[in-house]
């Protein structure tokens, strides 16, 4: 199963957002470089990204 994951860009994609997530916490990188008022953009971005991922998967993972 981790072969199949490791396949999918949505999968990596959430893997990456995760890692960001956690050094945002303890680094505030993301905060020093994205203006207040622009943050919200970030997210609308993020969630756009995951739609398109998920609009050009094909396969299930149990199938890759």
């Amino acid at each position: 199963m981790i072969a199949k994951v490791a396949k999918s860009k949505t999968m990596w994609f959430a893997y990456l957002l995760a890692i960001l997530g956690v050094v945002e916490t303890q680094y505030k990188l993301i905060e020093s470089y994205v203006p207040e008022e622009y943050r919200g953009l970030v997210f609308v971005i993020i969630a756009s990204v995951v739609a398109a991922l998920r609009i050009v998967t094909t396969q299930a993972l149990t199938e890759k």
